[in-house]
């Protein structure tokens, strides 16, 4: 996963920049200021209007919080950007009716640049912006189905990360991060009243979410005497050699004082809150059983994914899918009669850092190049363990990329030929790969800010899976290993779209997964829990992973004995995050000018 950071100040669009977070939302326009461009603007003018849009977009998108700044920029100066007041941002209980108009405003006047006068590069752009303004104005209309909070997934689970992580390049970056901690019980409390406005409209959590998110506040308050905030607070503080030591002791007293009587307080009113509002939750199952929700769903499976397919379009690909890959198996099977019995898992990977630099080298026959990136391996804190995610990418300032963050869940054990493939999928050529390739080779930094969940975990899946080919392990093997994954992946879809559009029970997902020889209830009631949490998190992942093979195969058979998988990442990587619609049309370019 790669989180996103992105604390929400309009609705819930939320911060910076950690691969899986919150929401995908691909803007945060709560103080645009909408810039006048006439409607009939000359050609030569056509770039610097279009230049100065997304410029002002980028600045006023950046800036949105202190929390998203600071994820995004380093030096937020170079890109135009001055010092404002550090503000962590607040969850608004209205309807963001100003937002609304601000993004029509922006929207009319992009459609306000001639595109046709614009370079190619300048009208991916154009189109990117449109689709990101266009989504947002869809998404106003769901505002209160939004979900803030979830276990995995929510704000109270990343925000402890987002913090830790927070980088001290100046010793401003200390006072603007104490001043950030201070803001956190006003932010906890207007999300309480975000929360409570859900309730009122029968659009709360149910109580078994409630109670899940619930426990994850109690593990990080209980971890509180060995928090992993003080001690990552200590190593950035004590690398500031040109702070005097006795200003880095005011500091380290205040911090203390700021988590002790700030921080975890807002933590547990959040836990005394979302208790108050149990039993308020109306529907313990799928998005359909809300007024609305099938629709909703829709929109939310188009806005995560990027791709245009319906849910109906997608249910039929993924039995397609699933009984392609189960014939494949079955044959693979028959073919090799001890392969089933004779897998062997204990790939020598070493460390993490051994296994990247393993995977650097092993892609640069089908990937090109990259130099001089570092990165950071750590281990998610015991506080957050249980509810983590599996392993997550914490990308970088744009301005900055060779800080980069992955974490992994010491719970998960992962060893051998799963520690190989999840960094693969965090690492190269997966989320880190990706993130700084396209931000050094993308034409526009606005992209590498919006969020295209099913591009940036598509991309991950697709490395994921791409990585079983080049583990050094036996080709039927592998390749059987492989189809597992992604047929595993297939059922978590099939669920999420069966629970949330067509409405099935536990129990109909129990007989869905009993069909698919998963026969443990317990397996069952696990897997429906965790689909209601967080819905289209799955297909995120596996519908963006389908996309980017579509759009693999469709090079392929074009050009055939012409087709070279390298040149293929290049140019696909060289575009930037984007909606599969748009992808396609630039690999039908790509294809033609290859003839």
């Amino acid at each position: 996963m790669r989180k996103k950071v992105l604390l929400p100040v309009m609705g819930l669009a939320l911060a910076a920049t950690v691969l899986c977070l919150f929401f995908a939302r691909p803007a945060n326009l709560s103080s645009f200021h909408f810039l006048s461009f006439s409607t009939n603007i000359d050609d030569a003018d056509a770039s610097a209007a279009l230049s100065a849009l997304t410029d002002r977009y980028f600045q006023e998108k950046a800036s949105s919080s202190t929390l998203n700044l600071h994820y995004t920029l380093a030096d937020p100066e170079s890109y135009g950007i001055a010092r404002q007041p550090v503000h962590l941002g607040m969850i608004s209980a209205d309807l963001p009716e100003e937002e609304r108009i601000r993004t029509e405003n922006t929207l009319a006047a992009l459609h306000g640049i001639d595109r046709s006068a614009l370079t190619e590069p300048e009208k991916l752009t154009w189109d990117v912006l449109e689709d990101a303004l266009q989504e947002e104005m869809e998404s106003y209309d769901w505002y209160f189905y939004e979900e803030p909070l979830s276990p995995t997934l929510g704000v109270q689970a990343q925000l402890p990360i987002l913090l830790a992580e927070y980088a001290f390049y100046t010793e401003q970056d200390v006072t603007d991060y104490l001043e950030l901690l201070s803001q956190v019980g006003d932010y906890f409390d207007s999300l309480v009243a975000f929360e409570q406005e859900k309730a009122a409209r029968g659009l709360f959590l149910s109580d078994a979410v409630a109670d899940a998110v619930i426990d994850q506040c109690i593990d990080f308050i209980e971890g509180r005497q060995d928090s992993y905030l003080q001690v990552l607070f200590e190593e950035k503080l004590a690398a500031l050699s040109d702070v005097p030591e006795a200003r880095k002791q005011l500091y380290l007293a205040q911090h203390t004082r700021l988590l002790e009587h700030t921080v975890f307080p807002a933590y547990e009113q959040l836990v005394n809150s979302l208790c108050a509002l149990k039993g308020s939750g109306v529907n313990d199952k799928g998005l359909c059983y809300f007024p609305e929700g099938s629709d909703y769903y829709r929109y939310l499976v188009q806005a995560v994914t990027g791709s245009e397919k319906s849910p109906a379009q997608l249910q039929a690909l993924l039995d397609e899918k699933r009984q392609d890959y189960t014939t494949e198996i079955q044959s693979l099977a028959a073919a090799h009669p001890a392969l089933l019995a004779s897998l062997d898992l204990s790939l020598d990977t070493g460390t993490p850092e051994h296994t990247l630099e393993t995977l650097q080298q092993a892609i640069s026959r089908d990937f090109p190049t990259l130099s001089n990136i570092s990165y950071t391996v750590r281990d998610v804190p015991a506080s957050l363990q249980a509810t983590s995610s599996p392993a997550f990418y914490l990308t970088p300032p744009i301005d900055r990329l060779t800080d980069n963050v992955i974490y992994i869940n010491p719970r998960e054990n992962y060893e051998g030929l799963d520690l190989f493939t999840v960094l693969a999928h965090e690492g190269y050529p997966g989320h880190l790969y990706q993130t700084v390739y396209s931000s050094t080779h993308c034409a526009n930094p606005l992209q590498g800010i919006l969020s295209y969940g099913g591009y940036t975990e598509g991309w991950a899946t697709y490395a994921e899976l791409y990585s079983y080919g080049i583990c050094r392990m036996e080709e039927p093997a592998a390749r059987l290993l492989m189809l597992n994954k992604a047929w595993a992946l297939n059922l978590y879809s099939t669920i999420d779209l069966g629970v949330h559009y067509y409405g099935w029970s536990e129990y109909d997902t129990y007989l869905f997964l009993n069909s698919c020889g998963i026969t443990d209830a317990a397996t069952a009631r696990e897997v429906f829990l965790a689909i209601v949490e967080d819905p289209a998190n799955y297909l995120k992942y596996y519908v963006g992973y389908l996309e980017f093979d579509a759009l693999k195969e469709r090079a392929r058979a074009a050009l055939g004995s012409n087709f070279r998988l390298y040149d293929f990442h290049e140019y696909l990587l060289s575009l930037g995050p984007a909606p599969f619609s748009l992808l396609e049309k630039k690999i039908d370019e790509f294809i033609a000018n290859q003839d």
